[in-house]
């Protein structure tokens, strides 16, 4: 049987469990599999990953796009909308089917084993540690920066979408308040990109209502 990452990390599980050094580990890694064993540098991360308290030997999930972007489903959604209108924007395909960028912050840290530890007696029973992997919660929120830095940040509701509506009756207003607190009677310009939200007749008329002036894109 072939061997791969996550079955040459429970042996290194193993071997720490045993109370193994890191350079015992290895040569008994490479004793069993010469050269298919890990490098010493492999096992050195993964003792000191044990050694904060991790019991996954699983990759962790990453910031960035998630997987699911690429799944059959969402190619041939990507190819219908295409086929509707020839003339489609990746920005308007993005909002479409929202497979925008995103960024995936842990909701939750599970604690490390030092930060665990309790003080118990001797006729106590030893307290049961529920080990808990990390875990996400999706969460989407605008943020506005300005000349100066940091404006605003406007999380969306769960179970909507970014619209028109919610962009001119929520966001932007929340925005606008923001700059207003510091700055009563500037001009506000505001650049944003071609989503339909943003370019919708809606979102226009508020804008233009505001008095709000647009930074326009580059040809």
């Amino acid at each position: 049987m072939e061997l791969n990452r996550e079955h040459f990390r429970a042996i290194i599980f193993h071997n720490f469990r045993r109370g193994l050094s890191r350079q015992e580990c290895l040569d008994e890694l490479n004793s069993l599999y010469s050269d298919k064993a890990p490098s010493y540098s492999t096992v050195k991360n993964w003792y000191n990953e044990f050694n904060r308290g991790r019991c996954s030997i699983q990759d962790e999930s990453r910031a960035g796009r998630p997987k699911s972007v690429v799944v059959p489903e969402k190619i041939n959604a990507v190819r219908e909308l295409i086929k509707q209108d020839r003339h489609v924007t990746y920005r308007e395909i993005e909002a479409s089917l929202d497979i925008s960028d995103e960024s995936w912050i842990y909701a939750y840290e599970p604690e490390t084993k030092q930060q665990s530890t309790v003080w118990v007696f001797q006729d106590e029973a030893k307290p049961t540690k529920v080990v808990r992997g990390r875990s996400t919660s999706k969460q989407m929120i605008a943020c506005f920066f300005g000349i100066n830095g940091h404006v605003a940040t406007v999380a969306l509701e769960q179970r909507r979408t970014v619209n028109s509506e919610w962009y001119t009756t929520i966001c932007l207003p929340e925005v606008i308040g923001e700059i207003r607190k510091k700055q009563k009677n500037r001009r506000i310009i505001l650049h944003h990109d071609n989503a339909s939200s943003h370019t919708s007749t809606q979102t226009k008329a508020f804008l233009t209502e505001r008095k709000i002036e647009l930074m326009g894109h580059p040809p």
